[in-house]
């Protein structure tokens, strides 16, 4: 009987919890804020870089929150950027359209690519190719349709 007493005890407790955070909104964002440097804190940031060394224009998608998600046009020496938290294994994919024989969809950032900081990538008339920081040069890397 005194064990489902302090049950009901800690629901209550709980639940009048959660009420009063809502009832305090600068302090859920506090609490928010607090949580989001501990993840920085705790987790590496990351990087990826995709810039368009082709002589035209690309076209280029990625799916990744951090880069809006809508079709690009990418002008020739143009690039775009984006970063989020290392958390248990992330994968970001792009899709790039260099001409109509040349498209498809490579992994912009995976743990298995071994960047450091940051994944940088060039399209070129005729592939998109990796920045390989061990060899320091660019490797060619295949699209998959």
């Amino acid at each position: 009987m005194i064990l489902n007493h302090n049950v009901v005890n800690l629901k209550m407790f709980l639940i009048l919890s959660m009420f009063l955070l809502l009832l305090a909104p600068s302090t859920a964002d506090a609490l928010s804020a607090s949580l989001a440097k501990s993840l920085q804190d705790w987790f590496p940031r990351k990087g990826v870089i995709i810039r368009n060394d082709a002589t035209h224009n690309v076209i280029l998608k990625c799916d990744a929150k951090e880069f809006d998600m809508k079709i690009k046009l990418l002008p020739p020496g143009t690039e775009e950027r984006f970063e989020f938290l290392e958390i248990i294994f992330p994968l970001r994919w792009c899709y790039v359209q260099i001409d109509d024989k040349i498209h498809g969809l490579f992994w912009a950032y995976a743990t298995k690519l071994k960047c450091n900081t940051a994944c940088s990538w060039s399209i070129r008339d005729t592939g998109i190719f990796m920045y390989n920081d061990d060899m320091r040069s660019w490797t060619p890397s295949p699209l998959f349709n």
